[in-house]
């Protein structure tokens, strides 16, 4: 690749695809490992430990929500600016490039023909562009549970941590054999919670 523009713009590109390839890595390694952390300290703690120790596992709980949501609000920040460099490119080859227009157009009128071809029908994608992955992900939000960023996915990860949080102290007050009216003390305080919660998780994660 010769042109200085479009070198520049393919570090950009790169660089941001590595970067949401290792908050994947490092998500995912996170939530497995937290999961299994808060089931087996969870158990033990039930199982073995005075109930008053359900509160460490609430902390760790609420320490894993809170890192796990910042490499997912990393992932959706530089998807977003993907979106910004390949419009940059289009914008840029159909100025200094016009051979790939008719390339492009000829691809277009033929979509529905390689849909059938290739078993993807109602892809909708679209070919006029050179460069288009992040901005059709975008466009396919919520139209069909498998296509675009699969917001309902991580919602409900990050939903798991959460749960667990909420979940210590009904256990706590349970295990103590507290007096009912803290159960619904701590009910209204978790319905507030996740009322917030799911209020704002969204926009922390670019959903809207």
């Amino acid at each position: 690749m010769k042109d200085d523009f479009l070198r520049i713009v393919q570090w950009e590109y790169t660089a941001l695809r590595t970067e949401i390839e290792e908050c994947y890595k490092h998500s995912f390694h996170m939530f497995a490992w937290g999961t299994t952390l808060l089931l087996t300290s969870g158990g033990l703690v039930l199982r073995y430990l005075p109930p008053e120790y359900l509160f460490l596992v609430m902390l760790v709980a609420a320490v894993l929500a809170i890192t796990w949501l910042g490499q997912l609000v990393r992932i959706n920040r530089a998807g977003r600016f993907l979106r910004f460099i390949e419009a940059k490119v289009n914008a840029y080859l159909e100025q200094t490039a016009p051979h790939w227009q008719p390339v492009c157009a000829g691809m277009q009128e033929r979509v529905q023909e390689w849909e059938q071809a290739l078993l993807v029908k109602n892809f909708g994608y679209d070919f006029s562009k050179p460069l288009q992955w992040e901005i059709w992900l975008s466009t396919q939000r919520g139209r069909t549970p498998t296509t675009g960023h699969l917001g309902w996915l991580y919602v409900f990860e990050a939903g798991v941590f959460p749960g667990v949080f909420l979940a210590c102290p009904f256990l706590y007050v349970t295990l103590v054999g507290a007096a009912g009216y803290w159960h619904g003390i701590w009910a209204g305080i978790s319905i507030v919670f996740v009322l917030i919660y799911g209020w704002k998780l969204p926009r922390w994660l670019l959903l809207k």
